[in-house]
């Protein structure tokens, strides 16, 4: 009991600390899958040093602690990745899955963020993995063979929450995600057999339920400083959702100018410079 309370407490502080040691407001909250890496990254390093690996005293302020914690994010990335392969596999076939893991594991964005700690890279694969979990679980866009879908169905919320979870842009997964399954209900609901359309509605109406609640305690467990201090966590979070309307945002060199406002012709110059030949050639 008091070491969980301790351990919880120290969470609670250090992500408190990260969210106002950025005093602009600029900090991309919540983070709560980059702290919890942090913190696994915390004690592989102590493990070491206490093996003999290195002698740094402090694990915040030490380039092998920096380093520790990158090859958290690392793996973390590599298994995501992998997972998305695997459920793409059994979503699509093995050819939709082969050239899936080929494109994000040689995707140079993905594979650059994702030996920081940084937030992008894991936003964006809990929000595709998560969407991929929802198809599977919900039947889309037909019968996928899944034997326990209620399973599926909560495990599509833990993984699709961690979106938002680890930036508050990644709600935007959860849009997407109301899509498939209003999508899936009004399907199923116009199924001509009773037996098997009162059935299948049951099941469908179950699923949300299950979604939603597996989330919500997703959010509640791996968000403690949600917990020991709501208000400021709360006011953090919607300061960062308001980044997007800041004047002050990021510069941008494009067209011989320094600039907030690049306009519309940046996006697909951005986007040819930052993606990958063979990924333009599939296309």
């Amino acid at each position: 009991g008091p070491m969980i309370g301790a351990v919880t407490t120290g969470l609670c502080r250090s992500q408190a600390s990260a969210s106002i040691v950025n005093v602009d407001g600029r900090a991309t909250m919540p983070g709560t899958p980059v702290m919890w890496l942090g913190s696994i990254g915390r004690l592989v390093w102590r493990a070491a040093r206490k093996a003999g690996v290195h002698d740094d005293a402090r694990f915040a302020e030490s380039l092998s602690g920096l380093a520790t914690a990158q090859a958290m994010v690392a793996v973390a990335t590599a298994l995501l990745i992998a997972v998305i392969a695997w459920l793409v596999f059994r979503w699509a076939g093995w050819g939709a899955a082969a050239v899936t893991g080929a494109v994000l594991a040689t995707d140079p964005w993905m594979t650059g963020l994702g030996s920081l700690v940084h937030t992008d890279e894991l936003t964006a694969l809990f929000g595709v993995a998560g969407l991929l979990m929802v198809a599977r679980a919900f039947d889309i866009p037909e019968e996928t063979g899944v034997t326990r879908p209620l399973l599926a169905a909560g495990l599509a919320g833990v993984v699709l929450v961690h979106a938002p979870l680890t930036k508050i842009l990644g709600a935007g997964y959860g849009v997407g995600a109301a899509a498939m399954i209003g999508f899936a209900l009004v399907r199923d609901w116009n199924r001509e057999s009773v037996v098997d359309g009162a059935r299948l509605r049951s099941l469908r109406v179950r699923q949300v339920l299950v979604v939603g609640a597996c989330a919500v305690v997703t959010v509640l467990v791996s968000w403690p400083a949600l917990l020991a201090d709501t208000g400021t966590q709360v006011q953090f979070l919607v300061d960062s959702a308001r980044l997007g309307d800041n004047d002050q945002g990021q510069m941008q060199f494009f067209l011989g100018e320094v600039t907030t406002s690049p306009g519309w012709g940046f996006y697909p110059v951005a986007l040819l410079l930052r993606t990958t030949p063979w990924l333009l050639l599939g296309v």
